[in-house]
């Protein structure tokens, strides 16, 4: 009896350090590694007076089709899909 119940407690040791504690330690550092590195990519961001200025050199005629075709909010979207999906596919245990 005590053999089997040494048996089990040994099988959720197991699982406890290859299965959680493991995983555990490795997104925690995935997610450490993508969030120094969102922070150090930030400071080549332009900042939003020289997105301003560029964008007000566009003529109304063009502003008129942005806007019919709402990329005020297609384009925010499209980055951050692309940047999610940039991330997804460099962390090799995901996929």
């Amino acid at each position: 009896m005590f053999g089997i119940l040494l048996s089990a407690v040994n099988v959720a040791l197991g699982f406890a350090f290859r299965g959680i504690i493991v995983k555990f330690g490795i997104m925690f550092a995935a997610w450490y590694l993508a969030l120094e590195l969102i922070t150090a990519l930030v400071a080549y961001v332009p900042s939003t007076s020289a997105v301003s200025s560029a964008m007000g050199q566009f003529p109304p005629l063009l502003w008129y089709f942005l806007d019919l075709a709402r990329i005020d909010i297609g384009i925010p979207l499209m980055l951050g899909a692309m940047t999610t999906r940039f991330l997804i596919r460099r962390l090799p245990f995901v996929g």
